[in-house]
């Protein structure tokens, strides 16, 4: 229940921050910016993860990146295929082992401009999970790989344009459904696009 009213706050956040924008109309707009053809995104930020299930002890703060790669289909729809990794670190106390909660996903879906500046993106597509032994090189713990569904939403606005460059914040809420268990990734994040 925590963790849905951390999510509910940091959703809240990304909305104040960009309604101003947003009321405003687009005040960086360059007579020459629109969205057209390919684009290339990265995002990087802060991550709470949080399990469902046999997960259900796992909960952490630690850190989050996508990269999106896809097309426009028009002037407010994107088409898009977008990876998602998140990690946080735990700290054994008795072995002193440093234990790395590993997220992933790759999903399929789409981005549509409600306004001018304010966008949706969902998606759906594969997603894995596993725990990794920081300590002895990153070696995956036996038992603790999960493989799933994959969905993803988002929710966000441009703040900066320039010319084919865009600077965005956004909140993605990535969830990995596995047969005995579920984890959720809410992230705040800082994107960079070019069209």
């Amino acid at each position: 229940m925590r963790a849905a009213k951390v999510s509910v706050v940091l959703a809240a956040c990304v909305l104040f921050v960009a309604t101003p924008a947003v009321a405003e109309g687009d005040p960086y707009r360059s007579d020459n910016f629109e969205r057209k053809g390919f684009m290339l995104g990265v995002a990087l930020g802060t991550t709470l993860q949080t399990g469902f299930g046999d997960l259900s002890n796992l909960r952490g703060l630690g850190g989050a990146g996508a990269i999106r790669i896809g097309t426009t289909a028009s002037e407010r729809l994107l088409f898009l295929v977008q990876v998602d990794t998140g990690v946080f670190l735990i700290e054994r106390q008795l072995t002193e082992e440093v234990v790395a909660n590993v997220f992933n996903s790759i999903t399929l879906g789409g981005q549509y401009y409600l306004r001018e500046l304010w966008w949706l993106r969902a998606g759906l597509g594969v997603a894995n999970f596993e725990k990794r032994n920081d300590t002895r090189g990153g070696t995956t713990i036996a038992g603790s790989n999960r493989s799933g569904l994959a969905v993803v939403f988002s929710t966000g606005a441009d703040f900066l344009r320039r010319r084919r460059f865009v600077l965005n914040v956004e909140w993605n809420l990535a969830t990995g459904i596995y047969r005995d268990a579920a984890l959720t990734q809410s992230s705040i994040l800082l994107g960079a696009t070019l069209y």
